[in-house]
């Protein structure tokens, strides 16, 4: 069992909610959330910051947003950073990108501007058969922006997230109070 930390970033009375209750954080169902529908967590704290700097503004001075800080065991998640879960869920995807494929109105990623539509979609088709295989969500790795070299794989932006459907499988849920440095 390989335990892992996480943060989520969300409206302060969801995270407080949840962390009294054990629920009350809102799925994302954006169409173009990168890992499907669910709850996302960033599993390095200083871009939980910067994600709560960028996405929560200032109301009266106070934050309206807050970080939930959160434990996982590693096992109970679909690790794409592992080869055979990735191989697992290669299977799975292909099949249903197949049938997405083939609809009329198939979506459509916009990479430029970080709406992955049909990464989405694929996910969202999947996500039952995952979760029955036993998983809680997904782990994946990302990057942002540009790479330091042209056409390269040097990243400054990279970083893990984490999606959920099943928030009981979080373990030592916390309220993270604001650092004065955002």
């Amino acid at each position: 069992m390989t335990r892992i930390s996480i943060y989520h970033v969300g409206a302060l009375e969801e995270v407080l909610t949840t962390v009294a209750a054990g629920s009350g954080i809102r799925w994302s169902t954006e169409m173009h959330d990168w890992l499907g529908h669910g709850i996302y967590f960033w599993e390095d704290i200083n871009w939980a910051e910067w994600w709560q700097a960028e996405r929560w503004h200032m109301s009266q001075g106070v934050r309206s947003g807050a970080i939930l800080a959160a434990s996982i065991d590693v096992d109970l998640l679909l690790d794409l950073s592992r080869r055979s879960d990735a191989d697992f869920f290669r299977e799975e995807a292909s099949v249903a990108l197949e049938a997405i494929q083939r609809r009329k109105n198939q979506p459509v990623n916009d990479n430029k501007n970080q709406l992955f539509y049909l990464d989405c979609a694929v996910v969202n088709s999947i996500q039952r058969s995952l979760a029955d295989s036993g998983k809680h969500g997904l782990r994946m790795p990302f990057h942002l922006g540009t790479s330091l070299t042209e056409d390269g794989n040097f990243f400054a932006g990279q970083h893990l997230q984490v999606c959920l459907w099943n928030i009981e499988a979080l373990q030592d849920v916390i309220h993270i109070s604001q650092p004065d440095r955002l």
